[in-house]
């Protein structure tokens, strides 16, 4: 059972209107549910149930093992379920179970490529979202999908933003999870069959020593001593037996879980790929780059991204040197790069970081705006 411990990062919210954006921001909004509301679910349920609640619920039902922080299983679990548990830390009424009605068909199509991009359906989704946290209550979720639902306005009344590469760098983290589930997995079936080994070592030795009691029973009855001895001796043995077979099915329980959310990973990338996700957001990050500089003065306010090569202009020696090595652009590219430290110290006198991307276009932060500084004439 995956318990819902560490809270995920802030929504990847939208930084301009893109098909793929919208979708990876709906992704993330049900997958932060999952966690929530899985929490909520655990917090509520435990001290009644125990913490194995979620194991113990899919065994009495004969089912494979829960993934507590499954968005599809959150919500189908009361909803189809009218003796859940979970259904007691709920509120009650037909009209709320119809808000997670509409939200399990919402996650299917998202999460089998039959949703659409477009920032009125994650405007909808999102609504949604937001009227279901607020009535459980899951506060976090609730402040997360009003910000994005405000982002969505802005970006509908014309607003860009910065960081269109964050739904990039969320589909990458996607993919080296599933990668991590998959060694995890393999680790824990290595443990699960020397644990499984032990239990039946320990199995043995029980039927053992109920057979060595039997027999002492039968010779000398059951107030010799050796019986309490032997009976002892039983008794640890099935205790010990006992404690190995929680550990084992514990270890079982952890598999599951771990082949659930690389099922469930697995599927939202091969969704991703259907969608064309990634060639949609990389269609973004060009646009966001492409600022033309033909006619933009230095000290101008910069629209697009900031670079991720760092420099810093030092007003004391009047001189760039590289942020991360130390060493002065002065050493490997002479009195260009000192022309150039002066020329930017009139538009930054106070000096500073400076940050330049992969075409040489330098920008740095006045006050809290990004500005273009110009051009870096030489290769770093």
């Amino acid at each position: 059972m995956m318990q819902s411990n560490n809270r995920i990062r802030s929504l990847n919210l939208p930084t301009l209107i893109n098909e793929g954006q919208f979708r990876v921001l709906i992704f993330d909004a049900f997958t932060l549910l999952g966690e929530e509301l899985g929490g909520h679910y655990h917090s509520k349920l435990e001290p009644i149930y125990g913490k194995n609640w979620v194991i113990d619920l899919a065994r009495e039902r004969n089912d494979s093992p829960y993934n507590l922080i499954d968005p599809a299983w959150v919500l189908k679990e009361p909803l189809r379920n009218s003796t859940s548990p979970t259904r007691t830390t709920l509120p009650k009424g037909q009209g709320f179970y119809n808000q997670i009605s509409l939200l399990s068909r919402a996650r299917n199509a998202y999460f089998h490529n039959q949703g659409v991009g477009t920032s009125e359906a994650a405007q909808e989704v999102m609504q949604l979202l937001l009227e279901f946290a607020l009535a459980v209550p899951l506060d976090f979720c609730a402040n997360e999908y009003a910000e994005a639902i405000r982002r969505i306005n802005k970006l509908n009344a014309g607003e860009d933003f910065s960081g269109a590469e964050q739904g990039l760098e969320r589909i990458e983290s996607l993919e080296q999870q599933v990668a991590e589930l998959e060694e995890i997995a393999n680790q824990n079936k290595r443990e699960i069959q020397d644990r499984e080994q032990l239990l039946e070592r320990a199995l043995d030795d029980v039927a053992v020593r109920e057979e060595v009691l039997r027999e002492l029973r039968e010779k000398v009855g059951d107030k010799d001593q050796a019986i309490a001895e032997a009976r002892a001796e039983q008794e640890k043995a099935a205790k010990a037996a006992k404690d190995l077979k929680l550990e084992y099915e514990a270890k079982v329980a952890e598999l599951a879980d771990k082949e659930n959310m690389e099922r469930q990973y697995k599927e939202l990338l091969r969704t991703l790929v259907a969608s064309k996700t990634v060639e949609s957001l990389q269609s973004a990050t060009t646009k966001m780059k492409l600022v033309d500089t033909k006619d933009l003065k230095p000290g101008s306010i910069w629209l697009g991204e900031k670079g991720s090569r760092r420099l810093t202009l030092s007003v004391n020696f009047r001189e760039l040197y590289d942020t991360k090595t130390g060493t002065l652009l002065k050493e490997n590219h002479g009195e260009a790069a000192t022309k150039l430290a002066q020329a930017w110290l009139e538009i930054k006198p106070q000096g500073g970081r400076i940050f330049v991307d992969e075409n040489g276009i330098a920008t740095a932060y006045r006050g809290e705006d990004l500005i273009f500084m110009g051009t870096v004439g030489f290769q770093l």
